[in-house]
């Protein structure tokens, strides 16, 4: 009776524990996927968008869109009060993917950019257009434009300058 007993005993306890070995297996999980990442760059938006930063906190930008403007500052001169005013700053893809401008601000209401949302090749060029109208401003006037890309560093700052009278 008490090898029965004993021999019972035993298959509960490796029944319990092959259960709990079953039960516990942990799932794969797919990673969660970022909305505003995903309609940057659609499916392969991690093809796009790269963290440059090792572990061991060095910097790889190898394997990256690269930015590069002709100029990031233009001079309007001296425009009378209302003129209205643009200019192009040209940029080119010196890296080894496809720069995607994410998106452009500017410092005020009275600059207004533009640009093209298609992915610039490396090698290629590309533009940010520059409006500014000089209504209700007086004196010298200098506006920070910020564009954001896929590159890295990932900002640019761009400025304009104008001196308004009357």
């Amino acid at each position: 009776m008490k090898e029965q007993r004993s021999f019972i005993i035993l298959f509960l306890c490796l029944l319990f524990l092959s259960l709990l070995n079953f039960s516990c297996k942990e799932e794969k999980k797919t990673p969660k996927k970022d909305p505003v990442l995903e309609y940057i760059g659609g499916d392969y938006y991690q093809d796009l968008i790269r963290t440059p930063v090792k572990p061991d906190g060095t910097i790889d930008t190898a394997n990256m869109a690269k930015i590069k403007f002709t100029q990031d500052l233009h001079n309007f001169g001296t425009l009378k009060q209302g003129e209205k005013r643009e200019h192009s700053f040209e940029f080119t893809n010196n890296g080894s993917l496809d720069l995607i401008v994410i998106d452009v601000k500017s410092s005020c209401g009275c600059t207004v950019a533009s640009y093209s949302e298609e992915p610039i090749a490396p090698g290629q060029t590309g533009q940010i257009n520059i409006n500014y109208d000089s209504t209700d401003r007086i004196g010298v006037q200098e506006k920070k434009v910020i564009v954001r890309t896929n590159s890295f560093p990932n900002q640019t700052e761009l400025t304009i300058i104008a001196d308004i009278i009357k």
